[in-house]
């Protein structure tokens, strides 16, 4: 009994190095897989830091941007490309924004003037028509620049026109207020039949403004978007869009919101030039402004109704008091020049008739003394 003691430790002993072994050969498989699980996540996660961002998600960049709304009316988009790249300044990018109309022409257009464009050219095509306003957003939000001014496609620059007003704007740069600057306007009459286009006449457009005031624009819209260069950053700041559910107008809504917050400079001189299709042009390439008059009559009075509800539910006297007192006056003021007009007839009439009764009477008086 005493020999087999030994063995028996020998066998604990055995055993004990055999689960030791056992032991250790499992630590080591368990670190081999651990380790491999450790490098896994080191690949993917460098595989993560060499991916690049896309480059459709960088906005086209000028320094200005200008924003041309179109559809279906090629011979006149011919002269808003004309009318930008002939512009003596050149840090500017053209976005055209064709609303709803056949894309091959426009194309066709941007193909023409390739090289002078430069790459200078961003093109939306809206399968559908979005309207003025969202086509204007659209090509806004699509783009990032300094500037923003909207280009129809009937409208045209001066050469000198970005020149003038991005210099206008930047040597005033100590005018915090100061958040866009507009030109005085030349009133473009034209008539269009089939290919051809011909210029009827030309006037100057409001010239008696000296200067932009919120109480002058209450009154009425004093200039077409051509003549209007603003900061990107005014835009964003108040609300970042045009209103899209004004058909008409939306110009003008802008720049009052526009003006509540900031001043606009004016430039003295004709750089801008505002074209109007002469009355009964009812088709693409009609003028909202003549063959939309009636619809210009309701949206102002909706505009003027919304404003005003708006002060009298905040208890205030805002812009809704101003617009509407003066739309009044500016009505007044229409009442007393067409009375005036007609004094001047009655006057040119009696003076036509009395002047011959003068004579006559004359006569009469020296035949008598005779």
């Amino acid at each position: 009994m005493a020999e087999k003691k030994p063995a028996a430790k020998n066998a604990t002993a055995k055993k004990s190095t055999a689960t030791i072994k056992k032991t250790s050969d499992k630590t080591a498989a368990n670190k081999k897989v651990s380790s491999t699980n450790k490098k896994s996540p080191a690949k993917t996660s460098t595989k993560k830091t060499k991916k690049q961002p896309s480059k459709s998600t960088k906005k086209p960049y000028g320094k200005v941007a200008v924003i041309t709304r179109t559809k279906n009316r090629p011979i006149l988009l011919v002269r808003a490309i004309e009318s930008v790249i002939n512009q003596e300044y050149t840090d500017w990018l053209m976005v055209i924004v064709n609303d709803g109309g056949d894309p091959k022409p426009v194309d066709a257009l941007v193909a023409k003037f390739k090289d002078k464009l430069d790459g200078r050219i961003h093109v939306i095509h809206n399968p559908k028509s979005l309207g003025m306003e969202a086509a204007s957003n659209k090509g806004i939000n699509s783009c990032d620049s300094d500037y923003v001014i909207i280009h129809d496609d009937d409208d045209a620059w001066h050469p000198t026109f970005l020149n003038r007003t991005v210099d206008f704007i930047e040597n005033n740069s100590n005018y915090k207020n100061l958040g866009g600057v507009v030109t005085y306007m030349e009133l473009v009459y034209e008539e269009i039949s089939g290919d051809n286009v011909t210029e009827i006449r030309r006037e100057g457009c409001r010239h008696w403004i000296p200067e932009l005031t919120l109480w002058q624009m209450a009154a009425g819209n004093l200039f077409a978007p051509i003549s209007f260069l603003y900061k990107r950053s005014v835009f964003k700041e108040i609300g970042g869009s045009y209103r899209e559910d004004l058909p008409v107008l939306g110009d003008w809504e802008f720049n009052l919101r526009f003006m509540k917050h900031y001043d606009i400079g004016l430039i003295p001189e004709e750089l801008s030039y505002y074209y109007h299709r002469i009355a009964g042009t009812n088709n693409q390439y009609s003028n909202t402004v003549v063959d939309g008059v009636d619809k210009h009559s309701l949206y102002n009075q909706i505009l003027r109704n919304e404003l005003l509800r708006e002060d009298i539910q905040n208890n205030q006297i805002g812009l809704g008091y101003l617009i509407n007192q003066a739309h009044v006056m500016n009505v007044q003021h229409k009442q007393v020049q067409r009375l005036y007009h007609l004094l001047e007839q009655v006057y040119g009439r009696m003076i036509k008739y009395l002047t011959p009764l003068a004579k006559m009477s004359r006569k009469a008086k020296f035949w008598k003394n005779k």
